[in-house]
């Protein structure tokens, strides 16, 4: 059985509908179409075992996970009910193999997705009730197309209210882009700057 990685669904992203505190993606929401794609990948296949191990998978794939995170909020007026912030989180590790700087084998916590609401919404995104918080679900992708993701989403609202973070996610992104086709696009910046204190080394 050939791993699923050979017929990956990559993650397009749109222009953002909605510019709210957070992104809101246009319907159909790309990123649910994104994990829902990849959700039965190779590491629940018995036949494909170490799929989720760095050392056997080609060197241009690397390992994506993501995650929920949730905190009650509170609001200040009384008469509005409570509500629930939920977080999607998105973790990139990269295989040493890969000849990219081992400085950017690690990526930062990035935030994949927000949503204030309950999960039973009518407009929530679906990955808020089809991913059960604090279970993180892993997969594969090609490491160019992670790094476009890396350098769209440091602009969103999400990370970059976040003191420095757009900037290493960004120099994450080129150290990353080197040696695929994401390097030739025009919106990742130029050559990084490394900003070691600011690389989460655990992952989620």
């Amino acid at each position: 059985m050939q791993p699923t990685y050979l017929n990956q669904h990559y993650l397009d992203l749109p222009q953002p509908s909605i510019n709210k505190p957070y992104m809101v993606l246009p319907c159909p929401n790309a990123v649910d179409n994104w994990i829902y794609q990849n959700k039965d990948d190779a590491h629940t296949n018995v036949f494909v075992p170490g799929y989720l191990h760095l050392s056997d998978t080609p060197s241009d794939q690397v390992l994506c996970t993501v995650q929920i995170s949730e905190v009650k909020m509170h609001p200040s007026d009384p008469p509005s009910r409570d509500f629930v912030a939920y977080n999607l989180i998105l973790y990139v590790e990269v295989p040493e193999n890969s000849g990219v700087n081992p400085a950017y084998l690690s990526s930062p916590l990035a935030t994949l997705g927000r949503y204030e609401g309950m999960f039973y919404d009518k407009e929530a995104p679906t990955w808020v009730s089809c991913m059960a918080v604090g279970r993180p679900l892993m997969f594969r992708q090609p490491r160019g197309a992670m790094a476009e993701v890396f350098a769209t989403i440091a602009h969103w609202t999400e990370n970059a209210s976040i003191p420095y973070l757009s900037k290493v996610m960004l120099e994450w992104a080129v150290a990353n882009a080197i040696g695929t086709p994401a390097e030739c696009k025009t919106f990742i910046p130029v050559t990084p700057k490394r900003t070691p204190s600011l690389l989460q080394k655990a992952r989620p």
